[in-house]
């Protein structure tokens, strides 16, 4: 076996290493601006002028007029049962902006609704039966018409009941001086007029479709 070889490199106590500093080159090169010569000032805008309409500019009215007072901004409404009672769509949309706001359906006492399940998908969309559910007229006043007072815009109450009793108090509870209980109940009756009158509109029309289709299949047979 060899012995090991030791190496003197000198003489005395031995010396501390000191570590090797290296200094690290970037290798991004730091950006030097050269001096320029003053900026020249800036130029002015450039202004095009507007010319002017050929013929006078109205504005458009898109006001609807309902009749008994009631005066709409514009003719867009939200569905009934769509839009809550306009509280929660507050940050959403800018209510003021709509011509007014149908609430949900409101009965004299609350509802619970339809039991589950609701809704339904179909081919060409979706169907809904909730059953009216609502926290009854007492718990809508209390809680929004405070907050439909400050409002510009109108809010129609969408008013349900299972007599006409129910829908006279539900009215009475929700007038707040605006329009008398007879008022209330002479746009109820000429409501249920309008509605006849649809009916039988609707009724004649389809008597008329039912006779097209029937003459369009006597037509379309062939003699034996």
């Amino acid at each position: 076996m060899k012995a090991k070889r030791r190496v003197v490199t000198g003489a005395g106590a031995p010396t501390k290493r000191r570590p090797t500093v290296r200094r690290i080159k970037p290798a991004i090169a730091p950006l030097v601006r050269k001096a320029t010569a003053a900026v020249s000032a800036a130029p002015a805008p450039v202004v095009v002028p507007v010319p002017e309409p050929a013929f006078p500019v109205a504005p458009v009215d898109l006001s609807v007029d309902l009749g008994r007072g009631l005066v709409l901004r514009n003719p867009v409404l939200v569905a009934s049962g769509t839009f809550g009672y306009g509280i929660e769509y507050g940050d959403v949309v800018d209510v003021q902006r709509l011509g007014a706001i149908c609430c949900k359906g409101t009965t004299l006492r609350p509802r619970i609704g339809n039991p589950t399940p609701r809704v339904t998908e179909t081919p060409g969309g979706m169907l809904n039966s909730i059953g009216l559910q609502n926290p009854g007229v007492d718990a809508v006043v209390a809680k929004y018409a405070s907050t439909w007072a400050g409002w510009d815009v109108p809010v129609i109450v969408n008013v349900a009941g299972e007599s006409i009793a129910d829908y006279v108090e539900v009215v009475r509870r929700l007038e707040t001086g605006g329009v008398t209980l007879e008022e209330s109940l002479a746009l109820w009756e000429r409501g249920e007029a309008l509605a006849a009158v649809c009916q039988q509109w609707l009724d004649g029309a389809r008597a008329r479709l039912d006779e097209a289709l029937a003459a369009e299949g006597r037509s379309g047979e062939q003699p034996a």
